[in-house]
């Protein structure tokens, strides 16, 4: 079974080589794409296998660009750059795992209840996160999904549900793949332990004013698919994005560049087309 791996990076941080290192050991083909100019030189100084578009694809671009020019594998892995690894474990573990059929989630994320308006209004708030420091998270009931940190899905799933979908660029675009896997009979596992650990990178936080404004603009792209076009799906999102200012002082973002960000996602939430991603060139 020949195994395809991709990779986005923003940053190209330190630990990326040990995460390319145990995929390749495993017997994957690794594709990193760098997004940002700073990425390409990092990775070129690595001699790590990359692609590089000199633009910002994105994580669900960056997937579909590697996909559309490499034909040959059965299986596909997509992953973060914040993983960190345990390379003498993850190698055997991942050779060991029985062939996946359909979506087999590698890091060991927990389950979240499938986005609706409560769900969206928790996460782009930031009330979610402050939920569960405080030990009172939702309890996850019905449909679930995991966060695609680390992920493998079969060449027959991705093929029939038609890959990431490209208008939902930043936010949810996980959630809604799962939801489409499902209604088309593929199942969604967890794997056992495979010496993954995820970081959570402050990269997007650095570039808040050009990230958040995408991923409210994806989150209302993902309510009207699911949902159904609605002004509720919308003044959910607004609402959600005036709920955050008063928890912007407790951010990892700078407080300045974090308003920007929330009063420019307010605006760019009720276009018809996508606000941009910070600029390749613009990352340092």
């Amino acid at each position: 079974m020949s195994t395809l791996a991709v990779i986005p990076t923003l940053v190209a941080p330190d630990g990326l080589r040990g995460l390319v290192r145990s995929l390749e050991a495993s017997g994957a083909k690794v594709r990193v794409v760098a997004n940002s100019a700073r990425a390409a030189t990092r990775l070129l100084e690595w001699q790590v296998p990359h692609m590089d578009l000199q633009l910002n694809l994105g994580f669900g671009g960056s997937v579909r660009a590697v996909v559309a020019e490499e034909n040959d594998w059965d299986s596909l892995i997509i992953a973060n750059d914040d993983l960190v690894v345990e390379e003498s474990r993850f190698s055997s573990s991942m050779t060991a795992l029985s062939r996946n059929s359909g979506v087999r989630y590698l890091c060991p994320e927990p389950p979240r209840a499938l986005p609706g308006l409560i769900e969206v209004f928790l996460n782009l708030s930031l009330l979610g996160r402050l939920l569960g420091r405080l030990g009172a998270r939702r309890p996850v009931t019905g449909m679930q999904y995991r966060s695609f940190s680390m992920v493998e899905i079969s060449r027959s799933c991705w093929d029939d549900v038609g890959g990431l979908d490209p208008d939902i660029p930043f936010t949810f675009e996980d959630a809604d793949f799962i939801r489409r896997a499902t209604q088309l009979g593929y199942a969604a596992v967890a794997s056992p332990d495979l010496a993954i650990a995820h970081r959570h990178s402050e990269a997007s936080a650095q570039y808040i004013r050009e990230v958040l404004p995408v991923s409210a603009w994806s989150a209302v792209a993902y309510l009207d698919k699911w949902r159904g076009k609605s002004s509720a799906n919308l003044l959910t999102v607004r609402a959600a994005l005036i709920a955050r200012i008063p928890l912007l002082l407790f951010a990892k973002a700078r407080f300045r560049d974090h308003l920007v960000g929330v009063l420019r996602a307010i605006s760019a939430s009720g276009r018809h087309v996508p606000p941009a991603l910070p600029k390749y060139e613009q990352i340092q």
